[in-house]
């Protein structure tokens, strides 16, 4: 009973209100804005900073999976039904909007694809994703994903996607080979709400990941991927996994374990982890900023298999924990400061 009554009074975007407000009062660590960005807008990584470019006005192409018609041109008054019609026509200039519930996968298979705007709500169990990711310079924002039996979204390792940048996406609910109804089920399968695999150079931004029976975010085998202003709670195990990758960071995010539906029974639920597992492909894990988050309730900042001469370069500063049994920071060898613990409301 005391945690339900917890829980109604603390919610997520109301711990990233307390962060914010916590990160004024105590000063930023570095002079580098977290950016809003507008409809128009997109965020690179390039050599380790932050640009904003802006975007010329966009042709649209519409998908209305309900009323639209293959044979149609894509217009918003004759819209396509499928998704694969709109990405057939794409041409540079041109953004791709989904009109109300997409209710399949969609895979993008088109270099420099964007997309603006919609819902996929794609089957459970009957497709292992409900977005995958299979080509290079590709723009996603303000679109909300769910469904998926193993990942609800992931870029498809043998692409090797280049240029990846998504904003204000939403991705929940999804990983149904762990999930019966409400709640996460005891297995030992491992997919993922959002899996960012053998990509390089993605920005991801304003993102809302959670309710996925696997780990919520994880950054496999990549590099030069930038995560500002990331909101993960209640997925299944790690809220935040970044495994074998080198030139990350993950800055102004939050890691919540709310709902204990969604918790891993024995495994605990975790903040943010690091891995090193023994693919001999894979990069070795260095330079990681970890900084200006909020972990509530689940374990904290830890390392799940890390080897002596792979984890290195590795700075966690200015984090808050709320409710978070000690160690709060549990990974050798990494530059730890400023971090602390806030009593829960």
């Amino acid at each position: 009973m005391k945690i339900k009554h917890y829980s109604q009074k603390w919610n997520p975007a109301f711990a990233l209100a307390i962060l914010l407000f916590v990160t004024q009062a105590c000063g930023a660590p570095s002079n580098e804005a977290i950016p809003t960005l507008g409809p128009n807008k997109v965020q690179t990584s390039v050599t380790g900073t932050l640009a904003v470019e802006e975007l010329q006005p966009l042709n649209g192409l519409y998908v209305n999976n309900a009323t639209g018609n293959d044979a149609a041109n894509c217009s918003l008054s004759a819209p396509c039904k499928t998704y694969e019609r709109a990405q057939d026509i794409f041409i540079t200039g041109d953004v791709i909007h989904f009109a109300g519930i997409y209710p399949d996968k969609v895979t993008i298979t088109k270099t420099g694809i964007v997309i603006d705007g919609g819902s996929i709500a794609a089957p459970q169990t009957s497709v292992n994703e409900a977005l995958l990711i299979d080509a290079s310079n590709i723009q996603i924002r303000n679109l909300d994903v769910s469904g998926g039996y193993a990942f609800t979204a992931r870029t498809k390792v043998s692409a090797k996607v280049n240029n990846l940048a998504m904003d204000n996406v939403t991705v929940h609910d999804g990983v149904w080979q762990n999930r019966a109804g409400e709640k996460c089920i005891d297995a030992e399968t491992w997919g993922r709400g959002l899996s960012i695999d053998w990509a390089s150079n993605v920005t991801l931004t304003n993102m809302h990941i959670y309710n996925n029976c696997g780990e919520g975010l994880g950054v496999l085998n990549s590099s030069n991927v930038t995560m500002i202003n990331i909101n993960t709670h209640d997925n299944w195990s790690r809220n935040v996994y970044i495994d074998g990758s080198k030139n990350i960071t993950l800055s102004g995010y939050y890691a919540g374990c709310i709902n204990p539906n969604f918790y891993r029974t024995g495994g605990g639920q975790k903040g943010v982890g690091f891995g090193m597992e023994t693919s001999k492909a894979q990069l070795p894990l260095k330079n990681i900023l970890i900084e200006r988050g909020m972990i509530e309730k689940c374990q904290g900042i830890n390392v799940y298999v890390e080897t002596p001469v792979s984890l290195t370069d590795v700075v966690i500063r200015d984090n808050r924990f709320i409710d978070v049994p000690a160690p709060l920071v549990n990974v050798p060898r990494a530059t730890v400061s400023n971090n602390v613990t806030i009593p829960p409301p």
